[in-house]
């Protein structure tokens, strides 16, 4: 009979396993992903209504982040619009009025632009 101090540990026990391997993205989710930046892209199009001297302009674009977060969930919704924002911050010009670059980023629309990353995420 083997005391406490002598008892082998068994692998289930074993306080240094191996950690287990990271989830691969599936071709589905990535699907999905490209899919509402494109949807977002497009709603884009749509002519912004503007509203007074502010600046910053009324598009479907909410709708889009807004359809992305509820029809993809937290994480692929945000990455759909993180994509979108990242493919209009390197030029593509699928930002509201056919703009694009860091330049809208910086201006008055870029805090609603990253915000949309945030509140598809909540």
């Amino acid at each position: 009979m083997m005391g406490l101090s002598e008892q082998k540990e068994s692998p289930e026990m074993s306080s240094t396993s191996a950690a287990a391997p990271a989830r691969a993205i599936a071709p589905a989710d990535l699907a999905y992903i490209a899919v509402f930046a494109a949807l977002i892209a497009a709603l884009s199009i749509v002519p912004p209504i503007p509203v007074g001297g502010f600046g910053v302009p009324i598009t479907l674009q909410t709708l889009g982040v807004a359809l992305a977060g509820l029809c993809l969930g937290a994480w692929r919704g945000t990455a759909a619009v993180a994509l979108y924002v990242l493919v209009g911050a390197a030029g593509l010009p699928v930002f509201a009025g056919g703009t694009a670059g860091i330049g809208v980023l910086l201006g008055p629309t870029g805090g609603y632009l990253l915000a949309f990353i945030v509140s598809t995420f909540l």
